[in-house]
């Protein structure tokens, strides 16, 4: 496996899971290490980015706006 699909391995999820189980275990860990949240907060915040509110100044722009 290239050093690029290991490292698209390591960031993209979808392409992770698309992998066979022998070439998910040809990818060595990641260099980082594993990270487990045990603060269930983390995921609330990332939730609360998508609030599903109409599109507003802040969401519509994908920015902060001014």
């Amino acid at each position: 496996m290239s050093d690029v699909n290991i490292i698209r391995a390591w960031k993209d999820a979808d392409y992770r899971r698309s992998l066979t189980d022998e070439q998910r275990a040809r990818v060595p860990a990641h260099p980082s290490g594993a990270i487990e949240f045990q603060d269930r907060s983390f995921e609330e915040a990332a939730n609360s980015l998508n609030h599903g509110c109409s599109p507003c100044h802040r969401c519509y722009s994908g920015s902060i706006a001014p």
